[in-house]
């Protein structure tokens, strides 16, 4: 007979309260992720600060660099520009231009700039001829000296038509490089060569792109380029520009040419920096919360073994007390000991047995 005196009950790790409270607890992880997710999304703040215009609402756009900007939507740290109705007229004078008279540009022909343009128009061909015979004339070595220290590229795309005619050096890693016509022009170039190359500042959405007289010797035309370069060059303007997420800007500059850096050991190819671009603060957020799913789970499970395990881990059945088993039948579970007692009993009696019958035979 089975005995019910002790027996070994086992935990309940997979009851359906456990799974139900495992569930919630994912289900808010999701809802959390989704919640930062929407929060990430700019058009989801507009209500804080709304455009201000008549009656309350967005004037229609009727120029160029405007059309087809209400629907579409801007990838992260990319920047939307809407163009003013005529371009601001520069100063006379600006107190940051090179301080060779050679050097400058005429005030004249900077004032027929005008940013947030797809392209360059005709009537601002001659300011760019300008820049790209003095920066040919002059070369790299000099026009580095004159050039600025820095010229942020927040300064450059909120107050460009203040910089204009700056020279300034830009650095980064050039993406594409390739040759472009260069039009009708009284300087004999048939060619200039376009580069867009992405800085550490702006980041990788927010290209520069730089025009040159002379082609750079030892890069390769094309849009796999991944080489480090920099060039002293004049700020031209804001650019609008095509891309297949819609209409977007980048500062213009005009240069000779470019010079090759060597590559940076803690640049973009780097592993540990293309590891460390994922800490972001959402991942960290992330990694916090199923570390603390997983050790409110586990602490749960613990408490639950130390209940049912208590002491020897034995527990006294009471009269008429089940457990259950697989296909829904009960049975009491037997001591260990008892049943390796009787084992042992029968194992004694057989032998005995087999000993008494033998001299009879």
């Amino acid at each position: 007979m089975p005995s019910s005196t002790a027996s070994r009950r086992a935990s309940q790790y997979n009851s359906r309260r456990d799974r139900r409270r495992i569930q919630w607890a994912v289900l808010s992880l999701a809802i959390v992720l989704i919640a930062m997710a929407e929060a990430r999304k700019p058009e989801n703040w507009n209500w804080l600060a709304p455009a201000a215009s008549s009656g309350g609402s967005r004037t229609a756009s009727t120029g160029p660099a405007e059309a087809g900007w209400e629907s579409d939507e801007l990838e992260p740290d990319q920047v939307r520009l809407i163009a003013p109705d005529k371009p601001p007229e520069g100063p006379s004078s600006n107190p940051r231009w090179p301080r060779e008279p050679e050097l400058r540009i005429s005030p004249g022909l900077l004032t027929m700039i005008a940013d947030n343009r797809v392209g360059v128009r005709a009537q601002e061909r001659p300011a760019l001829l300008a820049m790209l015979e003095r920066a040919r004339t002059a070369g790299n070595p000099r026009l580095g000296e004159a050039a600025q220290a820095n010229l942020p590229f927040a300064t450059l795309m909120n107050d460009p038509g203040e910089h204009r005619g700056e020279i300034a050096t830009v650095e980064g890693e050039l993406r594409r490089y390739q040759a472009i016509p260069a039009g009708e022009n009284d300087l004999g170039l048939d060619t200039l060569f376009e580069g867009w190359l992405f800085t550490d500042e702006a980041g990788r959405t927010n290209p520069y792109r730089v025009v040159c007289a002379s082609r750079t010797v030892g890069l390769e035309e094309g849009g796999e380029v991944r080489e480090r370069v920099r060039i002293p060059a004049y700020f031209f303007k804001r650019l609008i520009y095509a891309t297949a997420h819609g209409q977007h800007s980048a500062p213009m500059f005009v240069g000779d040419r470019f010079e090759i850096l060597p590559k940076k050991t803690g640049g973009r190819s780097d592993p540990g920096r293309n590891v460390s671009r994922f800490l972001t603060p959402a991942t960290v957020i992330l990694a916090a919360l199923l570390g603390g799913l997983i050790y409110l789970a586990a602490h749960h499970f613990s408490r639950q073994g130390n209940r049912g395990n208590s002491g020897t881990g034995e527990w006294p059945l009471g009269e008429g007390e089940n457990l259950a088993v697989q296909g829904g039948l009960s049975e009491p579970l037997r001591d260990p000991r008892e049943f390796l007692g009787e084992l042992a009993t029968n194992a004694e009696e057989e032998r005995g047995g087999t000993g008494a019958d033998q001299p009879g035979q």
